[in-house]
């Protein structure tokens, strides 16, 4: 019993040293941590070339990558924020319409970078996107151009929220 529990010591201070060490060589290096989310998407919008509205379906990749150099402290945070999905000619309440005209593709993009001087307690970004929604056929008389304003909130560095503020529409 004795020699399991000496073999087990000399084992955990044989791994704590490498640990050490290993930890020691990249510590002049930012440490940085990452994480995505994705969130399912349905809304309505006003078509602003038809007068109409279209049903958004699709979802939100938000990409968080935070960094921290541990000699200076300088905190950074990027986000990456891709919507994709599709729409359709619909009523105001979201009841899509049969008028036989083609579907729309949904898609857009956004990437933030910020810097701090040290891990901040709680960061709230307000972020505008844009999206586009242009007929799958090819037809570009009523495409869209969404400018969706997002809140994105970090607690220490990690993602603890998202929502939408504000949705604007207008005709390309």
């Amino acid at each position: 019993m004795k020699t399991t529990i000496r073999n087990f010591r000399t084992l955990l201070a044989t791994l704590l040293a490498t640990f050490a060490l290993i930890s020691g060589a990249e510590s002049v290096q930012a440490q940085t941590v990452g994480a995505n989310v994705t969130v399912p998407i349905a809304k309505v919008v006003p078509n602003a070339c038809s007068g109409g509205f279209a049903l958004i379906n699709g979802n939100l990749n938000v990409g968080v990558s935070t960094a921290t150099d541990p000699v200076s402290g300088f905190f950074t945070v990027t986000l990456t924020l891709t919507s994709s999905g599709q729409g359709q000619d619909a009523s105001s309440d979201g009841t899509l319409l049969l008028n036989g005209s083609s579907l729309y593709q949904y898609a857009g993009s956004l990437s933030f970078d910020a810097g701090f001087p040290t891990v901040p307690a709680s960061i709230a970004l307000t972020l505008p996107m844009r999206d586009y929604l242009i007929r799958a056929s090819g037809d570009t008389s009523d495409m869209m151009a969404l400018t969706t304003t997002l809140e994105i909130d970090l607690t220490y560095g990690m993602l603890s929220g998202a929502s939408l503020q504000q949705l604007d529409t207008r005709c390309q």
